[in-house]
């Protein structure tokens, strides 16, 4: 933990990344969203995975955060094919 604290004290990182092993989750912890967190909360939808309950941002807010990433490092070839991803999922759920 106090590397933790030390790491965010001195980088700064807007979001970082978590992982939970027990089921298997990844994740991104933003320290600084680039969505306001009440909109974040308002769209986000509950999802359930054996006995936890997350909040899982919507596609939207999603992908504005993954741009915003990109924006900062534009050297994250996942967050551009989270990007296309999500976008491909959105156009479906619009079907």
């Amino acid at each position: 933990p106090s590397a933790v604290n030390a790491f965010i004290n001195s980088a700064k990182p807007r979001a970082v990344k978590v992982y939970h092993p027990k089921l298997d989750l990844a994740g991104d912890l933003w320290f600084e969203p680039t969505v306001p967190m009440s909109r974040l909360i308002k769209r986000a939808k509950r999802v359930r995975v054996e006995n936890e309950t997350f909040r899982v941002a919507s596609i939207e807010d999603l992908i504005q955060m993954k741009q915003a990433a990109l924006k900062d490092d534009p050297s994250r070839p996942q967050d551009r094919a989270d990007i296309e991803s999500l976008r491909s999922r959105q156009k479906e759920s619009r079907l």
